[in-house]
């Protein structure tokens, strides 16, 4: 049977190289986790070998030793466990200056003194304390129910060695200290001085080996394997399947040997998380822990700063001193614990807001402005009905008082915005600009702009129903407060914003003077006449100056006048001269202008593709729909400028002189 020794020579070996990254300094009295932990196995136990049946050990033991290193792990000692686990190193690399090749058995060196060897350092004076740590680590080597070799060899050098020869007369009774060469005693322990015949061949390679300077050899393999090369028909034979089966020893013995330091290794950090774990406890964050999901649980300790602290040396001054940082990591986990749950309460309940809101909307025409689901949601009754937790599940039912008293929200949100549209005006004018507060807003020189897309002609009540957009995002830092996070809630499952909300709409105080000259050249009172009226007249006007041979004319509707003569002032767009000299049609070239300006605003249904005029015979009923039948969105973009053909005659005499 493959032997086994034990590979834990300096406990946590294996353990310390997370360590390395970081040195820190600690007092002697500090608590260390890596100390006290020192060689504990790895977290998952598995049953201890003396619960395994012999027979199934003994045929794992024959199919080449794979599963023998798997039952390494296993071996334990109820006092102080040990783990050991096989290691097959190749040719007795620290015993090559003697005569290995004329060695007929392998060398087994097992580490059974490493906790001997620690109480020795430690300056131990008890003969009871040093012989039961002895007892402990012998122990722990014994394993299917064959004991150790009753007489081994101990070697040890410097003041190590006297240490055990004179403060441990109890070593001595079981082992012999060597002071020559160890071989002379190999050879007595056989009882020859000669090698044997026969089997002097088998290569180093089947040797097992292991590094440490306090070790005993075990020669019970030797004399088996000798026995059996003996009674073989073909030794030759039994030598090459006995290399094969020590070098599937190493492989897997290899592959093990990692697995375990990568267990002692996450173990190490588990113990670490759990000593941090309890720290936080004491810094009084235990109620938020609890609280925790195990994704939140999992990314605290993802922050670099706790996944730092538990790759390295963890102690009571390390502990000590991260408790600031950790009090303010723990502050923003539990900001963020927040907004997740805010994330989801709002995500089964907005969208509900969202189609009452359209419901109570539908109420009234499509030009009278009323608030956004957004908007509703900060009405004090909306947002203590959408808070209440006690109403689960929450179905449309739950907002009846917001339908019973919609009126009157929308009424006073109204109020409330035409408020905010006057402030607009008087911050942008100030005291040079005199109007009627009741009537300003219908004035078809009141023009506001929005920094955010640009668009430079909102009119009231058009203006209400602009907005924009919030980029959702699932997960939003600590820095930011749950009011981000029901902003953006909002944006996404309402598909609507608090009105202005980041004040990216302001009256254009430029647009209001040009729009007031064109209307005063073409014989309008800018100071009373009003958006509806130029809506009801429709003048149809033409940019003569924009004339082209190739394009044709130049034909725009009213409310977009202002727009075009600041580009031509501007010379915003190439081609564009600096004067603009508009001319009114009508007649005949009225009617075809406008007939061209409403073919570029084609009216499709937008959630399922079809035309309007088909749409409202298969769904309304209505065969030769009107005007009144099929309204702009105020939301929608128009194009209230096209170009007419053909274009006009340029008279080349008059433009030459």
């Amino acid at each position: 049977m493959p032997e086994l020794h034990s590979t834990v020579d300096n406990s946590s070996s294996s353990t310390t190289n997370r360590d390395a990254t970081v040195k820190r300094s600690r007092s002697s009295q500090d608590t260390n986790v890596d100390v006290l932990n020192e060689g504990r196995e790895p977290k998952k136990m598995r049953t201890p070998a003396n619960e395994l049946n012999e027979t199934s050990v003994y045929s794992a033991n024959s199919l080449g030793g794979l599963p023998v290193e798997i039952l390494a792990f296993e071996v334990r000692n109820s006092s102080r466990s040990r783990p050991i686990h096989l290691l097959c190193l190749p040719a007795l690399s620290d015993l090559h200056r003697f005569r290995a090749e004329r060695f007929m058995a392998p060398i087994v060196h097992f580490n059974t003194f490493s906790t001997y060897s620690e109480e020795l350092r430690r300056g131990a004076d008890s003969v009871e304390s040093l012989q039961g740590a002895y007892w402990d680590a012998r122990l722990s080597t014994r394993f299917n129910g064959h004991p150790v070799y009753e007489f081994g060899i101990c070697t040890a050098e410097g003041s190590l060695a006297q240490t055990i020869e004179h403060r441990s007369p109890f070593l001595r009774q079981e082992f012999e200290l060597i002071r020559d060469d160890p071989w002379a005693i190999i050879n007595r322990c056989a009882g020859t001085d000669d090698m044997p015949h026969g089997v002097d061949t088998i290569p180093s390679q089947s040797s097992l080996a292991v590094q440490g300077p306090l070790s005993y050899y075990l020669l019970e393999t030797g004399k088996k394997w000798k026995r059996e090369c003996s009674l073989s028909v073909n030794p030759a034979s039994w030598m090459t399947d006995k290399i094969k089966e020590l070098n599937n020893i190493e492989t897997h013995a290899a592959i093990y040997k990692t697995w375990d330091e990568n267990e002692r290794e996450d173990n190490l950090f588990l113990r670490r998380q759990s000593r941090l774990v309890a720290h936080l406890k004491s810094l009084g964050w235990e109620p938020e822990l609890s609280l925790m999901s195990e994704d939140g649980y999992e990314d605290l300790f993802d922050i670099p700063q706790i996944y730092d602290a538990c790759c390295n040396e963890l102690t009571d001054t390390v502990l000590i001193s991260m408790g600031p940082d950790l009090n303010v990591l723990m502050s923003e986990s539990r900001v963020l614990r927040l907004q997740a749950d805010r994330r989801v309460f709002l995500e089964n309940r907005l969208p509900i807001l969202s189609k009452v809101a359209k419901e109570c909307a539908a109420q009234y025409s499509l030009y009278t402005p009323t608030p956004s689901a957004a908007d509703l949601f900060k009405v004090q009754l909306v947002r203590d009905l959408i808070d209440d937790t006690s109403l689960e599940p929450f179905t449309s039912a739950h907002l009846d008082p917001l339908r019973v008293n919609y009126a009157q929200i929308s009424h006073e949100w109204r109020t409330q915005m035409e408020g905010k549209l006057i402030s607009l005006i008087k911050s942008a004018c100030g005291t040079t600009y005199n109007f009627d507060e009741s009537s300003v807003l219908r004035l078809a020189t009141t023009i506001f702009s929005c920094k955010t897309c640009r668009s430079d002609h909102l009119r009231y009540p058009n203006v209400l129903a602009h907005y924009h957009g919030i980029p959702y995002e699932p997960y939003i830092s600590a820095e930011k407060a749950l009011d981000e996070l029901e902003r953006r809630s909002l944006s996404h499952h309402t598909r609507s914003t608090i009105w202005n909300d980041e004040n990216g709409i302001y009256f254009n105080k430029d647009r209001m003077r040009a729009m007031a000259d064109i209307l005063e050249q073409f014989g309008f009172d800018p100071a009373v006449t009003t958006s509806e009226e130029m809506d009801a007249a429709d003048p149809i006007f033409e940019c003569v100056s924009c004339n082209s041979l190739i394009k044709g004319r130049c034909v725009l509707r009213w409310n977009i006048l202002d727009e075009h003569r600041i580009a031509h002032d501007r010379q915003l767009l190439p081609g564009l001269g600096s004067v603009c000299n508009y001319e009114l049609l009508t007649g005949e070239d009225e009617i075809v202008a406008r007939r061209c300006i409403d073919s570029d605003n084609g009216r499709i249904k937008e959630e399922c593709g079809a035309t309007l005029n088909e749409h409202v015979w298969k769904e309304h009923g209505i065969a030769e729909p009107g005007d009144s039948d099929i309204l702009i969105s105020p939301t929608a973009m128009t194009n209230n400028q096209s170009r007419m053909w053909p274009p006009r005659k340029i008279n080349y005499l008059v433009s030459r002189k």
